[in-house]
């Protein structure tokens, strides 16, 4: 969805070329991927493609918040402050002292040893006290969407946040699933046979069983949060 509220639109501008380290609006086009005519037509019309601020945010490590709603919002988050073995920081609102947490952006393939893989330095940052309701911030990650995971639930280029210290499978929930080396997203549902991995937002007759072997496939964490950008 594309910004409608043009009252801070020279600010978001700055702060999407500050982040990029861009000196004109070709800079700016080169780091999004698109042509100068499209951010001068975006300008024109005073209305910027919320795309371009999660772009900017993972490729260039800073907040989505920030580029949005700048300094003097509660949401900014740019100084990190920590780091726990997940790979999530602690960052702080300089203006409101709020606390933040920065989630790591994970790739969709496992190491040899089937740990995560960070997806460059990209991460992205959440008020902790929210993420605190839903789950432990400090397992948490991201991930983007890469292809339509779920029928009419989870697309492409949507943001998930990922719990791994919820991996009891419930039913009804949906989960990051390990299969064969690589990250799916899949809805869970127990059943006598098993637990079952269900691809679509309303189960059918398409069905693959979790493996009871942990070595060939496991549950990596329950989905707790789910954006997207509509551009």
């Amino acid at each position: 969805m594309a910004n409608r509220q043009p009252a801070d639109l020279p600010g978001r501008i700055e702060r999407l070329m500050r982040a990029s380290d861009a000196k004109n609006y070709s800079e700016l086009a080169r780091a999004l991927g698109i042509k100068p005519a499209s951010v001068s037509g975006a300008i024109e019309k005073k209305s910027l493609p919320s795309s371009w601020f999660f772009k900017i945010a993972e490729d260039f490590n800073v907040s989505i918040d920030w580029l949005y709603y700048g300094p003097s919002s509660p949401h900014i988050a740019i100084t990190p402050a920590g780091a726990s073995a997940h790979g999530v920081r602690d960052v702080q609102a300089p203006d409101s002292g709020l606390p933040l947490v920065r989630l790591r952006l994970v790739g969709h393939r496992l190491d040899e040893h089937g740990a995560l893989i960070n997806h460059g330095e990209a991460s992205v940052a959440f008020h902790r006290e929210a993420m605190q309701a839903l789950g432990d911030p400090d397992r948490m990650a991201c991930l983007r969407v890469t292809n339509n995971e779920m029928d009419n639930v989870i697309v492409n280029n949507d943001l998930l946040v990922f719990d791994q210290g919820q991996v009891e499978p419930a039913s009804g929930k949906v989960y990051v699933v390990a299969v064969a080396g690589e990250l799916l997203v899949r809805t869970l549902l127990r059943m006598p046979s098993g637990i079952a991995l269900w691809a679509a937002s309303r189960p059918t007759d398409t069905q693959t069983m979790l493996p009871k072997d942990r070595s060939a496939a496991w549950i990596v964490g329950r989905v707790v949060w789910l954006g997207r950008a509509f551009g």
